[in-house]
């Protein structure tokens, strides 16, 4: 009997009518591959009248197909069928057969697979281990243990690996481990992997023993997953695992022990500060600052921070910032003086985190003196984080220093703390020679809020020869939020005989955000000259009230002035008020005067609303007499939109078919 009829005998319950239709469906989309039993299967197919392309005749993806399909429709009958065809004499049929039994996942296929496991062939057996990790049933596991884990082949041995993990049977953890001592890599670092899946507290003696296996790997991921259980009877292996000879492995015990809430692991680490290898330290020192406990913040202040290493100091200064005990500060304090300046930064921001008052001098005396900016920042944003008023006076002192850069910094922290005591000599800084030191001191004064600067700022706004000045004066006007700014302001703005202070005053008007103030910035805009009109119209283009719409377009309209009607105009459309708008269409549609109506359209062109195009085409559909049409004609091509003027012809072409 020839190989294609050996093989089709075992599919003789089939009723291949029921399942062809399906086959050829899924047979129609896929793609290459190589399958050693295709040549054997494909023919059977083409008999079944099951379309195939010969292109695909070597396709693997092919036979998976007829396999998942056959698997759908399997019964007891076809299952015992296969499971004779186990015994057939041709290796390619029985690992055909396993493959197509493990998709069909029925128990009855357990036994026979297992004893297929000392098959003379490794791709049988290849197949029988994926077939049965795809059954999952946990009697695979003793048959594993027993045969495939000491298989000749490679390939085999890898394969149980994948199928513990298929199984996922804690049972599977002492197969993993003997895995771990399989001559070829390959097979180690798989069982390693699916190890770390599958490990609970019931596998703890198991990894304590591979903690002395001979790949540095394993002993590492081992300790990594002893770590994970958290089970305190690893601790005492893990410390002796501390002293193993390779880095990686000792840095994963030290991140292990700092998960196990125990006095012998936290010993164990701080010994470990004194490890000979620079990088254990450093790793000591962040695992003891994981922990959390206050029992290490003597380790990290005794020992780390006098660490001749620069990166284990700076781990230990960061740690000790987060742990937030007070027994660093007077340490920390000591290295605000260290000749390393990244060393001095990480100390300021560690004692901004601790926030203890005696933190308040050293850390002024580092905001205003230390020769690196860095650590001025991280020292300013320290002194503003504790917030301490006792640093008030000494930043006081410090508004009189000789060097701008020290004035500048005091006046941004006392902005910051916001007391009043601060005001007075604030308020004497806006007179400083130094552009920055007046921009800093106006913009503190404005977080401050006191009253008493309204009147410096104003004129700090109006007179300062620097617009940075000016602008910082004018913002702390806003901060301060007080109507009393308004009045002065309003006057110099229309009145005073500079038009640089005009132009200055429209400008801190608008920045004050008060509705008394848009009047006088219109009478600003539409009337001075063209610098003062600037800065009006664009803190109305901000902060214009509708309300001042109806004056700007009678303006825009009757205003004989053309400076002040384009000045008007160009506010409205800024605006873009709807009241506005519907007034200018109404006026484009009903006035007498033509003039006007040529106004009102230029107007409504440059607001460009879609929406007052459209009104006044229904409006022209609608006007029997024409004269609306006219109107409307006309609006339209002074608008100068092609498009508008192409939509109306057409609009009215239809009007009159």
């Amino acid at each position: 009997m020839g190989k294609l009829e050996k093989f089709d005998k075992y599919f003789s319950s089939i009723d291949w009518t029921s399942i062809l239709d399906e086959i050829n469906e899924r047979l129609f989309f896929f793609g290459g591959g190589y399958s050693r039993i295709l040549d054997l299967f494909s023919a059977t197919l083409i008999e079944r009248g099951i379309w195939f392309d010969s292109r695909y005749y070597m396709s693997n993806k092919v036979l998976k197909i007829v396999f998942k399909v056959l698997s759908q429709f399997a019964d007891n009958n076809l299952i015992f069928s296969l499971v004779s065809a186990l015994d057939d004499y041709d290796s390619d049929v029985r690992a055909a057969v396993a493959e197509l039994l493990g998709l069909i996942g029925h128990s009855l296929a357990v036994d026979p697979l297992i004893k297929l496991l000392k098959d003379e062939n490794c791709f049988v057996r290849s197949s029988v281990v994926i077939a049965l990790g795809k059954l999952g049933d946990p009697r695979s596991i003793a048959a594993f243990n027993d045969i495939a884990l000491y298989d000749d082949s490679q390939g085999v041995r890898a394969d149980v690996i994948r199928s513990l993990r298929e199984i996922g049977d804690p049972l599977g953890v002492s197969l993993l481990i003997e895995a771990l001592k399989d001559e070829d890599s390959i097979v180690v670092r798989a069982a390693l992997e699916v190890l770390l899946e599958l490990v609970d507290s019931g596998s703890v003696e198991l990894l304590i023993e591979a903690l002395k296996d001979r790949h540095w790997f394993v002993r590492s991921s081992v300790a990594e997953a002893l770590g994970k259980i958290g089970d305190p009877r690893a601790i005492d292996s893990l410390v002796a695992a501390l002293k193993d000879k390779d880095y990686f492995v000792r840095s994963s015990v030290a991140k292990a022990l700092s998960k196990m809430d125990d006095s012998r692991a936290i010993d164990s680490l701080v010994a470990a500060l004194k490890d000979k290898d620079l990088r254990m330290r450093r790793i000591a020192a962040e695992v003891l600052g994981e922990i959390g406990d206050s029992r290490a913040v003597e380790p990290l202040i005794d020992v780390a921070l006098k660490d001749e290493g620069f990166f284990v100091r700076e781990k230990a200064i960061i740690l000790l910032g987060e742990l937030g005990d007070s027994r660093a500060v007077k340490p920390l304090i000591e290295l605000l003086k260290d000749e390393d300046w990244e060393v001095r930064r990480n100390v300021a921001t560690a004692l901004g985190k601790i926030g203890d008052p005696r933190a308040i001098e050293p850390l002024i005396n580092a905001t205003l003196y230390d020769g690196n900016c860095e650590v001025c920042y991280f020292s300013k944003e320290s002194l503003i984080k504790i917030g301490d008023m006792s640093a008030v006076e000494p930043l006081i002192e410090g508004l009189k220093d000789k060097h701008p850069s020290v004035r500048c910094v005091a006046a941004e922290v006392l902005g910051e703390l916001g007391d009043s005591r601060a005001v007075k000599p604030l308020i004497e800084l806006l007179k400083d020679e130094n552009r920055k030191v007046r921009c800093d001191a106006a913009e503190a004064l404005g977080k401050i809020g006191d009253p008493r600067a309204i009147e410096p700022l104003i004129n700090a706004t109006l007179y300062d020869d620097v617009f940075h000045v000016r602008n910082n004066a004018a913002s702390a006007l806003r901060e301060i939020g007080v109507s009393s700014a308004v009045e002065p302001l309003v006057k110099l703005a229309l009145y005073d005989e500079d038009s640089e202070v005009r132009k200055n005053a429209a400008y801190a008007l608008g920045e004050i955000c008060n509705p008394n103030v848009v009047d006088p910035l219109i009478d600003a805009d539409l009337y001075d000259d063209e610098e003062v009109c600037e800065n009006a119209s664009s803190e109305l283009g901000l902060r214009c009230d509708p309300s001042s719409a109806e004056l700007l377009v009678n303006l825009t309209l009757y205003e004989e002035d053309s400076v002040v009607r384009a000045r008007a105009l160009n506010l409205l459309v800024q605006i873009r008020d709807s009241i506005a708008i519907e007034k200018l269409i109404n006026i484009v549609l009903y006035d007498e005067d033509s003039e006007v109506r040529k106004n009102a359209a230029k107007a409504l062109g440059e607001i460009g609303d879609t929406n007052s195009f459209e009104t006044l085409i229904m409006n022209a559909l609608d006007d029997d007499e024409g004269k609306v049409t006219k109107n409307v004609e006309e609006a339209v091509r002074i608008m100068g939109d092609p498009e508008l003027i192409e939509s109306l012809e057409d609009a009215l072409l239809n009007k009159s078919w």
